[in-house]
């Protein structure tokens, strides 16, 4: 009866999450997009800034446009500039909002209306915790899993019926999954972000600054951009999906720990009678 309930309330905080964050996604949309698409407003510039350049220097249209083309390549390799296409489609704001409630905050997008910012103080202060809730949930469940399996197993090889240290195992399982789910993701990623010159290193390095919620910003999947095939709009639910499984490791972790703790705890005082 008692893992019935949590498993209501399971599905109850990631319904509500869902519709938390697809919301959110939309108001930043709205606050956030100026209607103008990024990329036609800088083709607009950059046609301002040869034809001025033609007549200033007397040059021909040939030689500005390799000059443009030179400073376009200089000034896409630097980090500052990388992310410069962000215009607040909907799904971009749908990346923000979960980069937001999991607090991994890659920097590269950022409201830039007061209403924008002022609306992120209150999205923020109830989509954490909601978000923090969610992954408890999804920790414990992963955990109740873990404890069939051991349970299941000793039973078998040892016939048992009640296992011996069970929650000592349990976070030493969970320790060893979030160990192997990083340099597993490190492959995933890699598959899919070699094209923008990220290494095997590179891959692993973000799955750890992402699970930990550090959040740099350095490295960010398909440079921040909407997904504009079925390839990479699959890739983009592999990711999300990647990262929630990988942050609720986490929360079983620390939710394993506690009772590992106090099993330990429990074992050193009688060995230490038995001494």
């Amino acid at each position: 009866m008692e893992m019935k309930r949590k498993t209501r309330t399971l599905f109850l905080r990631v319904a509500m999450l869902i519709v938390y964050l697809t919301s959110g996604a939309a108001i930043f949309s709205a606050l956030e997009h100026d209607g103008q698409s990024t990329g036609s407003h800088f083709a607009k510039k950059i046609d301002q800034l040869k034809e001025n350049m033609t007549q200033r220097f007397n040059e021909t249209m040939d030689v500005i446009d390799l000059y443009i083309a030179e400073l376009r390549f200089l000034f896409e390799k630097a980090h500052r500039c990388k992310y410069s296409h962000n215009d607040w489609s909907y799904y971009q704001s749908l990346y923000f909002v979960g980069s937001v409630t999991t607090t991994i905050g890659y920097g590269h997008l950022a409201p830039k209306t007061q209403e924008g910012r002022l609306f992120l103080i209150f999205f923020a202060l109830f989509g954490i915790p909601l978000n923090l809730l969610t992954l408890q949930s999804i920790g414990e469940h992963i955990n109740y899993g873990i404890h069939l399996l051991i349970k299941y197993f000793e039973k078998a090889a040892f016939e048992r019926e009640l296992p011996t240290q069970e929650h000592i195992k349990c976070f030493a399982i969970n320790t060893l999954l979030i160990t192997l789910w990083i340099p597993l993701g490190g492959i995933m990623y890699y598959y899919s972000e070699r094209e923008f010159g990220w290494t095997y290193l590179d891959c692993v390095y973000y799955c750890f600054v992402a699970l930990s919620t550090i959040g740099f910003g350095d490295l960010v999947p398909n440079e921040g951009k909407e997904p504009d095939s079925p390839y990479e709009r699959g890739m983009w639910i592999v990711r999300v999906m990647y990262l929630a499984l990988g942050l609720s490791l986490l929360s079983s972790v620390f939710t394993s720990v506690l009772s590992a703790a106090k099993e330990i705890q429990s074992v050193i005082p009688c060995k230490r009678g038995k001494m």
